[in-house]
Order: structure tokens, then C-alpha cells, then sequence
């Protein structure tokens, strides 16, 4: 089996877990939700809720994306803020924390402007304890 099969048969095996911890945008903070809400209304067309995966495919992701969204469409990255490409104990695969000014380059790389950022620390109760970053970028129309 490649790791990418391993991967999706981890999460396949946990997927119950994170639908009941984080599977509906109302169970997440607030802020999140509505820094979503906004994109979301801001955005004309189709949408795509894309999920994660390995940091060292990151580059090759963003410049497809970049290639896909249409002239005047945006992307919201949301990521746990931290040194780039550090690891973090995640229960299905290697994990990584990234900066708001890594992903900016590696979003102006691809082709993308970088509209807005967000940075938090996360509040008791909440789901993850991890800092938490946003970024917004556009693809010119």
C-alpha cells in the first residue's frame, strides 16, 4: 500500500471521530465560522471544501488551485500558525504548522495575491489548542 493509500485508509478508520468532533461548520468557534460565512458570501460560484494533506505536496496544491480558480476567485487557507513546516502530533498522519507569510509565498509562487490574514491563539473549550492562522488570496481577474 503507497502512503497516500495509508493515509486515506487512517482517516477512513477515524472518520466518525471527526465528524462528531468538528463534521458541521456550527461546531466550530465562532470566529471561524464567520471569517467563513464571509468568504463564503463574498464568493461568486462553485465552492470546495478541500480538507489537508502532506506538506510536501503543499507548492504542487496551491498551483493547481491557482489554475482552477476562475479570473477574480479566491482561496481561504485556515492552518495552525506556527514555525513552517514544523511537525505537530496529529493521530493520522505527519503534520505540519505554517505561517501566514510561508503560505503567502507559496501562494504568490502560484500565481495568487494575498488579500486578508488572520492570526489567533485558540480559546479554552475549542476543538484544537493550536494557534490558529487564516489566508485569503485571489486570483487576478
Amino acid at each position: 500500500m503507497n502512503s497516500d493509500s495509508a493515509v486515506a485508509d487512517a482517516y477512513d478508520r477515524r472518520a466518525d471521530e471527526y465528524i462528531e468532533i468538528a463534521g458541521r461548520i456550527e461546531q466550530l468557534d465562532p470566529r471561524d465560522a464567520d471569517t467563513i460565512r464571509v468568504w463564503r458570501d463574498a464568493t461568486a460560484g462553485p465552492l470546495l471544501d478541500a480538507g489537508c494533506g502532506p506538506p510536501d505536496d503543499v507548492p504542487e496544491v496551491l498551483a493547481e488551485f491557482a489554475r482552477v480558480i476562475a479570473p477574480g476567485g479566491s482561496l481561504l487557507l485556515g492552518f495552525f500558525d506556527g514555525a513552517p513546516r514544523e511537525p505537530f502530533a496529529h493521530a493520522v498522519a505527519p503534520a505540519y504548522f505554517w505561517s501566514p507569510e510561508a503560505l503567502g509565498a507559496l501562494l504568490e509562487n502560484a500565481g495568487l495575491t494575498v488579500a486578508a490574514v488572520e492570526q489567533r491563539g485558540r480559546a479554552p473549550g475549542e476543538a484544537s489548542a493550536r494557534p490558529h492562522a487564516a489566508v485569503t488570496a485571489v486570483r487576478a481577474a
